[in-house]
């Protein structure tokens, strides 16, 4: 048979990863790691990995973590995308008031006088034919743009399960 001898008939012990949820700040850094989308796919491989505490990883101990990661990254991409934009609006409204800054109109004055230019009739073109109206009256209904809206839901839905 074979056996192992350790140096100094010490016994080898599981090293931590840099990055472990073993407490609160440990935990935080790591999931800010995985938030910024860098090494985050073997800090996952580790999580499933991770057996219990001071033991060594067993191959695919938990595969459920990936599913906990997956949703974590997905919450925090539109977080991040919702920062972003938030920032980019507040910027570009600071910018447009700014223009104004010497106007003597205030602003609910100047978005009457934006509203009165803007303003032109709406002109529907209804037709004449009788079999041509029913379709319109059909087509223009709101009935028929919540179906359109669940058949294209359901197309996405089906082109994402695919």
């Amino acid at each position: 048979g074979t056996f192992v001898v350790f140096k100094d008939g010490d016994m080898n012990h599981p090293m931590n990863s840099d990055f472990n949820f073993d407490n609160v700040l440990m935990g935080m850094l790591a999931l800010f790691t995985v938030s910024t989308f860098e090494g985050w796919p073997q800090l996952l491989y580790k999580a499933i990995d991770a057996n219990a505490e001071n033991r060594g990883p067993i191959y695919n101990y938990r595969v459920e973590i990936s599913i906990f990661f997956v949703i974590y990254i997905i919450i925090i991409a539109f977080f991040m995308m919702n920062i972003f934009v938030g920032f980019v609006i507040i910027t570009f409204r600071e910018q447009g008031e700014a223009e104004f800054k010497n106007c003597e109109l205030n602003k609910n004055q100047r978005q009457c006088v934006y509203y009165a230019l803007k303003a032109q009739p709406i002109k529907i073109y209804i037709p004449k034919n009788p079999s041509q109206l029913k379709f319109w009256r059909i087509v223009n209904s709101s009935q028929f743009e919540y179906i359109m809206f669940v058949l294209i839901l359901l197309n996405t839905l089906t082109l994402a399960v695919q």
